[in-house]
């Protein structure tokens, strides 16, 4: 009898904790746009690096075809900013302009002091889309080294919809 009151008090206990615990409501800030970071475009996957001092973040420029539904993506490019010593956002710009990186370009990944980033670029190759992950690394403050195309055997990224993350 004794141990079914222990058993008992044990398993009340745990009820009571486990339903205590789903009152709890975790206080989170208040979300605020970031004027000086926004545009009209459609942003997403923001990767902060160096303790939030920069950011980089996606920009998709899309259009509504005509007569239908259909939003196509016209364009998608990485963005930039960063905080300057007054801790103030500061414009944001396209850090990479370059041939090689050419159509639509994702940001997938980032180290955690910022000096190598990893890119989900999708091109037009005759008839079909191709995707590739490359990296790029900072070469001086403001240029970066030529992307570097990273293979991973069995990654299959021929579908449109396909995204990863690193």
């Amino acid at each position: 009898m004794k141990i079914m009151k222990i058993f008992l008090l044990i398993f009340i206990s745990s009820i009571s904790l486990s339903s205590f615990s789903q009152l709890l409501i975790p206080l989170f800030e208040i979300p605020q746009k970031m004027e000086m970071l926004s545009d009209d475009a459609e942003e997403g996957t923001a990767i902060t690096f160096n303790d939030g001092e920069g950011i980089f973040f996606n920009r998709n420029y899309e259009k509504q075809q005509e007569d239908s539904r259909v939003v196509v993506v016209k364009s998608q490019d990485i963005w930039f900013a960063e905080k300057s010593k007054k801790q103030k956002w500061g414009k944001p710009f396209r850090p990479f302009r370059d041939v090689d990186l050419k159509e639509r370009n994702i940001m997938i990944g980032c180290t955690r002091d910022g000096e190598r980033l990893y890119i989900l670029n999708r091109y037009i190759d005759g008839d079909s889309i191709k995707s590739r992950i490359l990296y790029k690394t900072r070469n001086g403050r403001s240029t970066w080294k030529d992307p570097e195309v990273i293979d991973i055997p069995g990654l299959d990224l021929s579908h449109q919809q396909t995204t990863v993350f690193m």
